[in-house]
């Protein structure tokens, strides 16, 4: 009995704490919600109000140009990574990895290689404490024959 109360202590106490964090964390979040992907000062894509313009294109057998996520406040303008939260980075995810990965740079960077010919789609997550505190819609990434070759 003792220890069921012992159990049902904690678990009472870390929803207390948890949800209290929940609200702390919410309040800190820097308020993102849009991205380019910009290839220096060229802007390849951009996804504001859900909606995504431009794609990109790497050929099979080669990494693309190094890309940077510049995050965007609600009224388009791009947010200083320097008010994105510490600890904050960006993740991606392919809906197909047979076709194009990501090979990281730094937080806010990564170049995209081009595994073989074809077409997937790319997610991007700013990630902070283990959670998205934004998320992309899907990206198109088409991936082309190496003519160099």
């Amino acid at each position: 009995m003792k220890n069921i109360l012992s159990l049902a202590f904690l678990l009472s106490l870390s929803l207390f704490f948890g949800a209290c964090c929940i609200g702390e964390v919410d309040q800190e979040h820097a308020a993102v919600e849009g991205l380019k992907l910009k290839n220096g000062t060229t802007t390849l894509v951009t996804v504001r109000e859900g909606v995504v313009t431009g794609n990109l294109t790497v050929a099979a057998g080669t990494t693309g140009p190094r890309l940077t996520a510049v995050y965007l406040d609600k009224d388009g303008n791009e947010v200083p990574t320097t008010e994105i939260e510490e600890g904050s980075t960006t993740q991606t995810t392919w809906a197909s990895a047979a076709v194009a990965e990501t090979v990281p740079h730094d937080a806010w960077s990564f170049h995209v290689k081009g595994k073989s010919v074809g077409a997937t789609t790319l997610k991007i997550d700013l990630i902070h404490n283990g959670h998205s505190d934004f998320v992309t819609p899907l990206i198109p990434v088409n991936v082309s024959a190496n003519l160099t070759k």
